[in-house]
């Protein structure tokens, strides 16, 4: 994902305590800095070293109940003089756990035989799903 991305944009949420934001924003800059070099990592293992880093991150944010998804959207660039350029884009999202809905591609949520939703949620772009546990719903954004 990250070395086929020419652009990056993200979204976390509001109003979290200083630690979580810090981390938050940590995970974020570092995966800035990841996309910036992406093209100077030739060696498996500094591709590895690199996936691995980012892995402990999104392993401490869902430590945190903190979901992390991530999708390449594939965008044209145009700028009027030459041939469309293909423009893929990184998205990040990192969400608490607690705004996770279970939803069907309509977007309609599924409910348990009770009719309670299930503690699972949907992105902005492609369904994600997880379980009540943080560890077990959380997606990393691999190098690969």
């Amino acid at each position: 994902m990250i070395k086929a991305s020419l652009a990056f944009e993200y979204a976390l949420p509001d109003d979290l305590p200083d630690d979580e934001e810090s981390l938050i924003v940590e995970f974020l800059d570092l995966l800035r800095d990841y996309l910036d070099i992406a093209p100077e990592l030739h060696s498996v293992r500094d591709n590895r070293d690199a996936e691995k880093t980012l892995e402990g991150y999104v392993r401490e944010l869902a430590e945190q109940d903190f979901l992390v998804g991530a999708y390449v959207r594939h965008l044209i660039y145009v700028d009027g003089r030459g041939d469309p350029l293909a423009w893929p884009m990184l998205r990040v999202e990192v969400l608490p756990t607690s705004v996770a809905v279970v939803t069907d591609q309509a977007g309609r949520p599924y409910t348990t035989e009770q009719g309670e939703e299930l503690s699972l949620f949907r992105f902005d772009g492609p369904q994600w799903c997880g379980g009540q546990a943080a560890s077990a719903v959380s997606y990393s954004a691999g190098l690969r």
